[in-house]
């Protein structure tokens, strides 16, 4: 049913029910039963009939003779919101507004939304003694006219006062008062059921849940005082726009711009999926997100990028969803953003402390936007060159216009970033031979071979994996032998390039950076570099010792922990033969420094001493 079948389902029994009673309207907690009634059952209602609604929550009363003072100020209430100048409870009220110093010189409108407080002086004021015993005050409460209004009964399930009273005094509403009573309620919290064990015909034990005796009275007194049960099936898609509308003021409004073509905002579909991913479909949970939402960006000024804001939001959503029932939620290093929110919308840090301790940072907003900004730039970059490179390997059916600008797409990538991997070298090569005759301009394909061997010689992995890649891959036959011989002479070149000394390539880099990027080899690749025959002979030891010269403790003890990676062993000479005289040269340097009082301060000379150390242990080995 959509909401206007239920508002249409309800008018009918408030205008021509005779059965003298009470309807029920079920669902879970947090599934939209009162955002409902006042959104869109009770204007309704006011503007199709003559009726009137009067809204009570039962939760935390305690007696029915609470819920008939509760029901005659509601009735009050609108009493004096009426516009009906004769009305002399309006005048009391309008009379003492009209004095109160804040809107002295204001005039008081029907329908201006005031404090209960107040109300409840203005009717002692016309009249009603609020001082009066509980039996006075059960007069004056049961000599309201009910016939007008809708009585609607929230939060059933969380009153004090029992069921059976409850419905008890519901009943005497409908029958004898000859009021129209709708009761909501969460039904699952009101029904209860226990297990027991019974025999069967064979006399063999099973177990069987069945309803407690408390519920099984509740059922039979519901029979005779509600009528009919309606299950409340929350149309999710309007209440979540509406809900999103409410927000309009806020940063939230730019998330209902982008439309589909029914004219829905595509935010809606996400948040759908967000809640189904997470389980829970609580509004007032959404509602909680969006309020977090717009109160994170009320006080920050810079620019807000849209894809940003809907990730930030839908990953709120979800950790509002999540928190609903587990208040010990923590950001730990053991709990992944992704189980905070959701696998594609993970809960930022700076909003997780902002839920838990009311804490924005304004800069770590901009830090997760640039971060964000970035990653979506590279993503955008690997879909555009993957779109090139499946052109280029299709080329057989593409335009030589489009295959050109693919390969130029190609050619640029390869120069600036590392969207291509190496181990995809050996196929790319073969492609780009082969189209080689179809271009104009040929000579790109000779420029992407040159910056492929650079790349290849620039790397300092030395991943076995690319040297597998130039042999064995998926590619297109040559059909002519020149080709053949292009691409077989070029897979040996990049072969040997990329088994040749990095450092080669490194010539123009600080000392103090070459220091880290050869610390970092001897560390990651000890078993590829041991395999060489020399490393410390192929080095600019010239860099090294200008960079340990200028390195902090930290820089200085990753390079001895790399010395040690590589020749903490003792049969070295059998793989490094190389390099014992490499090894002499560089402690003679690490004395010097020490000689010659090197090093920033005591801490930094104290890891020289101890690399000096490490040197005579691994020389001993040779």
């Amino acid at each position: 049913m959509t909401d206007q079948e239920y508002n249409l389902y309800i008018e009918n029994y408030l205008k021509n029910d005779k059965t003298q009673s009470a309807i029920m309207l079920i669902a879970p907690w947090g599934m939209g039963k009162s955002y409902y009634i006042q959104n869109s059952l009770i204007p309704h209602l006011e503007q199709t009939s003559n009726k009137r609604c009067v809204v009570v929550s039962l939760y935390g009363l305690n007696d029915t003779k609470e819920i008939s003072k509760a029901i005659y100020f509601e009735t009050r209430i609108k009493d004096i919101g009426t516009s009906d100048e004769k009305n002399p409870a309006r005048k009391v009220f309008d009379k003492i507004v009209m004095k109160s110093a804040c809107i002295k010189k204001e005039k008081v409108q029907a329908g201006k939304i005031v404090g209960k407080t107040i109300i409840k002086g203005a009717l002692s004021l016309a009249g009603i003694d609020l001082s009066l015993d509980d039996k006075d005050l059960e007069k004056l409460y049961s000599s309201i006219d009910l016939t007008n209004y809708l009585l609607i009964l929230e939060d059933l399930e969380r009153s004090s006062i029992s069921i059976k009273q409850v419905l008890g005094f519901v009943n005497n509403l409908v029958e004898q008062d000859g009021a129209k009573v709708l009761l909501v309620a969460n039904e699952k919290e009101i029904k209860d059921v226990k297990q027991i064990i019974t025999k069967n015909s064979k006399g063999e034990e099973q177990s069987k849940r069945v309803y407690t005796e408390e519920t099984e009275e509740y059922l039979a007194i519901k029979e005779k005082t509600v009528s009919d049960t309606i299950l409340y099936l929350c149309n999710y898609d309007d209440a979540i726009e509406s809900i999103l509308n409410l927000y309009s003021e806020s940063i939230i409004a730019r998330l209902l711009e982008d439309k589909n073509a029914n004219g829905k905002p595509l935010i809606v579909n996400e948040i759908n999926m967000v809640m189904a991913d997470v389980g829970d479909y609580n509004l007032r949970s959404f509602i909680f997100a969006c309020q977090k939402t717009a109160d994170m960006f009320s006080n920050y000024t810079g620019e807000v990028d849209n894809e940003f804001l809907m990730h930030v939001f839908l990953g709120n959503v979800a950790f509002a969803l999540r928190v609903k029932g587990n208040d010990d939620l923590k950001w730990e290093k053991d709990v992944s953003p992704n189980k905070l929110g959701t696998s594609k919308y993970p809960l930022y840090e700076f909003c997780k402390d902002y839920f838990k301790y009311q804490e924005i940072d304004l800069d770590a907003i901009k830090s997760s936007q640039d971060a964000y900004i970035e990653r979506k730039e590279y993503e955008q970059k690997q879909r555009e060159m993957n779109s090139a490179l499946s052109i280029l390997y299709d080329f057989p059916t593409q335009k030589e216009e489009i295959l050109a600008l693919a390969i130029e797409m190609v050619r640029d990538e390869l120069k600036t970033g590392d969207i291509i991997p190496l181990v995809q070298y050996g196929k790319l090569a073969n492609y780009l031979i082969i189209v080689k005759k179809l271009l104009e301009n040929s000579e790109i394909i000779d420029e992407c071979k040159s910056i492929m061997l650079a790349n290849m010689q620039k790397d300092v992995k030395k991943d076995s994996k690319v040297l597998d890649g130039l042999r064995f891959h998926d590619s297109f036959n040559f059909w002519e032998s020149e080709q053949q011989a292009e691409y077989n002479q070029f897979t040996a070149q990049m072969s040997s390039v990329f088994q040749e000394s990095p450092f080669s390539c490194l010539e123009n880099e600080e000392p103090i950076v070459y220091l880290e990027k050869v610390s970092d080899l001897m560390s990651d690749r000890e078993g590829n570099v041991r395999h060489g025959r020399k490393f410390l002979k192929s080095v600019d030891r010239e860099k090294i010792s200008k960079g340990l010269e200028i390195a902090t403790a930290k820089q200085v003890s990753n390079f001895r922990r790399g010395i040690l990676s590589i020749y903490d062993v003792v049969n070295i000479r059998d793989f490094l033969p190389e390099d014992k005289d490499a090894l002499i040269e560089l402690k003679e340097v690490v004395q010097k420094l020490l000689d010659d009082g090197k090093g920033e301060d005591k801490v930094i000379r104290l890891q020289y001493t101890w690399l000096l150390g490490n040197l005579k242990k691994v020389l001993e080995n040779y």
